[in-house]
């Protein structure tokens, strides 16, 4: 007997669509919104299911009517094959895109952000544009299972896809960044071009933080008590000593529990700032540091020391709240009593722990660290870096904020005591190995201790006595026990990079000392790997630390320059400007993997008054422009700070006209009014306070580059 093929496909497709259907409708929130998605799109199946009933020539979106900000959200998606079509994505954007098009190619405008997977032709769109291959590692004719997921992790900022069996790797990366952080919520979203097409998915897990199951209820009774601590430090009660020590004690605890539910952490942090602008907290600190030589008022100075040192951990609402409120001056002062204390060493030094440790957290805002240096705090920090006047613990903090605060033109001289980096090359194999390292009092996260060796690193004494003591071997570790934690990873590979920059010279020099120690087992095999990975960054730090490898182990690199030509032939085509008009081509630069690596150059540099860092735009072509009249008389080559602004490339031209950019709301030479971004804010959407009409730019290239569509 034979079987009709067609209708057992069609049972077969119905009966899987139906158990899907089945086993999560009722359990998630998750529907397609009829009202936000395309008129030609059939809706049906509790909302779960999709279908492209008509012929047209429109590319018809559909969009949830949930959107995310947080949480990982993943998605069990049933496609069948036979219902794609010639386009079909899958996907995440703002509410600002248009759910119909007139075009099926490009469907998406360069205003609009919308990110996705072409399951068809294996492919993944930026605002219409061709981004990638996808997966990379198959060929363009790979058929995608009918069943497979969607995962979208806006806590750690990326959109992948998979099957039960297999990964194929991250679509995008850095969403929290540039999405999520900003308040910008991402809908799931799905693009049908073909009648026929139809599709079915339902959201199996949600991690976001529901309000109701924030322990609001503590959030109250902490805020009671906030409330009552203010009006008891700023009455300076003595009779109220103990309960002052006990709701501080209570608020050093809750720290702990909060920390990992971002919602929470920022919910209180927001609650002690907006009280009083944490000026009770200030005060009842120089208050308890008069008392100082009294036991009570050590207990009370170090209690709110701690506090302090806590809650300006991995945020800048609370140290600019303290800075704001003359916190740097009492930690000086600080300083200048403890010689004079006579108090029990192990006390005198908790006291510097929790000081130090506070300017730690302090110094990692930018505007704070200038204020710092200002002051010259960094002087004194030199001062307890002295092993022998002072524990290990004070030192070692001492060393870790020096890192953040000094410039790279001083680091370049600063030479870290041997026995300190003793210190911390253990306590960076543990925190690698475990996730942490206790060292007496204070614990040491990996990201902290990559962070101060990049510092350290800059002076040539150091890489020297690192490198003696396998600290490549070291950060091959990280590379591999760390491969989920791309901040940690680029930290690992900036170090790398800093000591085979340092390795090149040497062998140039005749040096080669070092030859034997960089052949770490695996090295080379981990950075292939990482050379892979579809974080662009990681790859291109990746390809120049084989590069540098490559020339001080065989003496040249194996690679050549393509971007150069490629960049002048775009140059000419697509933006087509007057090159004796607006180009200095004399100062124009290649960063390609093999330029920069011949050159032999860090990853990034400082540049303005005062310093400030950037990186380099790794993977990018410099055209270099003819300075404007204004700019050159204020000496901006050499005083203004770097930074890197997104735009279109048909909006290149009317900019070099302008010779500025324009603020939203201004007209340009050729009529066009200038106006926010979709998801942006606006005078409509925007914080109490907050002014719109300014110009966004940023440090990283890579930030830039969202708001910079791409051509093929």
């Amino acid at each position: 007997m034979e079987s009709n093929s067609d209708f057992d496909n069609k049972s077969t497709i119905e009966q899987s669509t139906k158990e899907i259907i089945r086993t999560f409708a009722g359990k998630t929130a998750f529907k397609w919104d009829n009202y936000e998605s395309s008129p030609n799109l059939e809706i049906c199946n509790l909302g779960l299911t999709v279908k492209k009933c008509l012929s047209t020539d429109t590319a018809d979106i559909a969009r949830s009517t949930s959107g995310y900000t947080e949480g990982i959200h993943i998605f069990k998606v049933n496609w069948p094959k036979k219902k794609r079509g010639e386009v079909a994505i899958i996907g995440v954007s703002t509410d600002q895109v248009p759910v119909c098009r007139s075009q099926i190619v490009q469907i998406f405008d360069s205003n609009e952000v919308l990110l996705g997977w072409d399951i068809v032709n294996n492919q993944s769109f930026f605002n219409g544009n061709l981004i990638k291959n996808y997966p990379k590692d198959r060929n363009p004719n790979y058929a995608v299972p009918e069943n497979f997921y969607m995962i979208l992790d806006l806590d750690k900022g990326i959109l992948a896809f998979r099957t039960d069996d297999e990964e194929f790797g991250f679509c995008y990366c850095e969403l929290n960044s540039i999405f999520a952080e900003q308040g910008i919520k991402l809908y799931p979203v799905i693009n049908l071009t073909s009648a026929g097409s139809e599709v079915t998915v339902v959201e199996i897990h949600n991690s976001s933080h529901d309000p109701s199951k924030r322990r609001i209820g503590m959030l109250l009774e902490m805020s009671v008590k906030w409330r009552m601590l203010n009006s008891m430090m700023i009455h300076k009660s003595s009779d109220k000593v103990n309960v002052i020590l006990q709701i501080i004690q209570e608020f050093l605890e809750l720290n702990f529990m909060v920390r990992d539910d971002l919602w929470m952490y920022k919910t209180y942090l927001k609650m002690m700032t907006k009280l009083d602008d944490t000026r009770a907290l200030n005060l009842f600190q120089i208050f308890s540091l008069t008392q100082i030589r009294d036991s009570v008022g050590v207990q009370c100075f170090i209690a709110v020391s701690r506090l302090m040192y806590y809650y300006t951990w991995g945020n800048a609402l609370f140290p600019i709240a303290l800075v704001n409120q003359k916190c740097l001056d009492t930690i000086i002062d600080t300083f200048q009593i403890m010689p004079k204390l006579s108090i029990a060493q192990d006390v005198k030094s908790e006291i510097l722990v929790n000081s130090i440790g506070l300017l730690h957290n302090l110094s990692k805002v930018t505007i704070i660290k200038d204020e710092i240096i200002r002051k010259r705090i960094h002087g004194i920090l030199e001062n307890y870096c002295d092993t022998i006047a002072y524990p290990p613990t004070v030192c070692l903090i001492s060393v870790m904020t020096l890192g953040n605060v000094l410039y790279s033109d001083n680091r370049q001289a600063w030479i870290v005591p041997e026995k300190l980096l003793e210190i911390l090359v253990e306590l960076t194999i543990k925190a690698i190995k475990e996730g942490h390292a206790k060292f007496s009092t204070m614990y040491v996260f990996p990201r902290e201790a990559l962070e101060t060796l990049l510092a350290i690193l800059d002076c040539a004494e150091n890489c020297h006595f690192l490198l003696k003591r396998n600290l490549i071997g070291i950060l091959n570790d990280a590379l591999i026990q760390l491969s989920n934690d791309n901040v940690c990873l680029e930290l690992a590979q900036q170090c790398l990079n800093k000591l085979f920059t340092l390795i090149v010279m040497t062998h140039e020099g005749k040096d080669q000392q070092y030859r034997k120690i960089v052949k770490v087992n695996g090295l080379v095999d981990v950075l292939k790997k990482l050379d892979e990975r579809d974080f662009n960054y990681l790859s291109m730090t990746s390809k120049i630390c084989l590069y540098k490898i490559q020339k001080f182990t065989i003496g040249k690199i194996k690679g050549e320059c393509i971007l150069e030509n490629l960049s002048r032939r775009f140059l000419k085509e697509y933006i087509n400007i007057d090159n004796k008009s607006y180009l200095l081509n004399q100062y124009d630069k290649c960063y390609c993997p093999v330029c920069h690596s011949i050159r032999n150059e860090a990853e990034g540099v400082s540049h303005g008054i005062p310093p400030r860092y950037h990186s380099l735009p790794i993977g990018w072509f410099r055209f270099a422009l003819k300075i404007p009249s204004q700019a050159k008389s204020e000496r901006a080559s050499e005083t203004w700070h770097r930074a890197f602004h997104g735009t279109r490339v048909d909006r290149v031209y009317t900019i070099l006209r302008q010779e500025e950019l324009l603020l939203p709301g201004e007209m340009t030479a050729d009529g066009h009014r200038i106006k926010e971004l979709p998801g942006h804010y606006n005078n409509d959407n925007k914080p109490e306070g907050f002014n719109t009409k300014r110009i966004f730019v940023s440090p990283s290239l890579r930030y830039a580059n969202y708001y910079s569509p791409g051509k093929q």
